[in-house]
Formats: C-alpha cells, sequence, structure tokens
C-alpha cells in the first residue's frame, strides 16, 4: 500500500498520468488503513482522475468517505492536502457549502496534532492558505481573510513552501484590494512571484 500512495503522489503532480491513476488510487485506498498516509495519497490521486475526467460523482463519493476518517497524526499533512483538493474542486463547482464542509472536516484534521492556529505545520499552512483565499466570498468575511493571509504569509516562509506562499501573498494582496487599502495591495501584488519552473503544475493558476 506504502509503495501505490507514492505512485498516487508521482501521478498527482503529472498530468500525462492523472487519468490513468485512478485503478492504483482505488487499491491503495482499498489496501491501506483508512486515514493512513497511502490512502490519503490515494484519496488525492482519485479526486484529481474524477475532476480530469469530469466524474462529478465519483469525486463527491470520494470526498464522503473523509467524514468518517479517523486520522493518523501522521497522516494528517497528507489527509488536509487530499480534502484540501477536494475544496479546489468543489469551489470550481459553485458548490460553495459543500466545500465549507470539507474546510471544516481540515481544521478537524489539523486539530489531531495540536490547535490549528498554533500550528507551524505543512497542514495548518494548507488550512491558513485557504482561509485567506476563500473567507472573503465563502462567509462573506474579507478580514478574516486578510488576517489568515498575513498569517500564511508568516508560516510559508517559515516552511519555506514556494508555492503555498505565492498563493498566500496573492491573497494578501487581493484581500486589501477587497478592504479598500489599494495603495498597499498594489505594493503586495507588485512584488516579485517565482518562475513556472518553481511553481510547476501550478503555474497557469
Amino acid at each position: 500500500a506504502s509503495l501505490l500512495g507514492l505512485l498516487c503522489e508521482v501521478s498527482f503532480y503529472d498530468p500525462r498520468k492523472v487519468s490513468e491513476a485512478k485503478n492504483v488510487a482505488e487499491e491503495a485506498m482499498s489496501l491501506a488503513k483508512r486515514g493512513s498516509v497511502p490512502w490519503a495519497r490515494g484519496a488525492a490521486a482519485k479526486i484529481l482522475g474524477a475532476l480530469h475526467g469530469n466524474n462529478i460523482d465519483d469525486l463527491l463519493n470520494t470526498l464522503q468517505t473523509f467524514r468518517e476518517v479517523d486520522p493518523a497524526p501522521e497522516a494528517v499533512n497528507a489527509l488536509v492536502f487530499a480534502a484540501n483538493t477536494g475544496v479546489f474542486v468543489l469551489d470550481v463547482l459553485g458548490r460553495i457549502e459543500a466545500s465549507n464542509e470539507i474546510m471544516a472536516l481540515i481544521e478537524r484534521f489539523c486539530e489531531v496534532i495540536g490547535p490549528v492556529r498554533e500550528q507551524r505545520s505543512l497542514a495548518a499552512a494548507f488550512w491558513r492558505v485557504d482561509r485567506a483565499m476563500r473567507d472573503a466570498y465563502a462567509i462573506e468575511d474579507p478580514w478574516s481573510a486578510l488576517v489568515h493571509a498575513r498569517a500564511a504569509v508568516s508560516l510559508c516562509e517559515d516552511l519555506n513552501h514556494t508555492v503555498l506562499l505565492t498563493f498566500a501573498r496573492g491573497s494578501h494582496g487581493m484581500n486589501l484590494w477587497y478592504l479598500g487599502a489599494l495603495a498597499e495591495a498594489e505594493q503586495v501584488l507588485g512584488e516579485a512571484t517565482p518562475t513556472d519552473d518553481e511553481l510547476g503544475p501550478i503555474a497557469s493558476i
């Protein structure tokens, strides 16, 4: 199951392999303990594969299994990453209420290893960035989004995570703009961004 989980993780970052990963993902999820690292990696690959195949029912069914997960502490980062993929997809589909429910699960997963607002983990960084990007439209609270964006920038800098830091800085600037701080927003959004090679598959976003 561990090897299958690694194969799923590799396919997640290679668009050429996403559509072929469904069987591997399903096997990883069936063999691995629910809530373990290999299971979470399989779930992430299955969610992305369902999106690429426009199989929304399969995607939603996979996300539904997260409600029954009792995560192992060492699997929290992988589980949050998988659930985060679901949040992105649901938001794109306009299913904000369902996406908010997944956000609540992400927070629950993070709390397995401690209070999420005090954490310096990768899982907490995903949660912070999600809140920074979503709170303005998902719960109509741009101030909350700004607070999370500033916290996300600090955390992602500490973790040296280029991709999440880029999202955090972008959210910081956009939330300043929403709140009318146009000069500060322009300054933040005008900062240099990483190259496409540094950002990888998400560069187009």
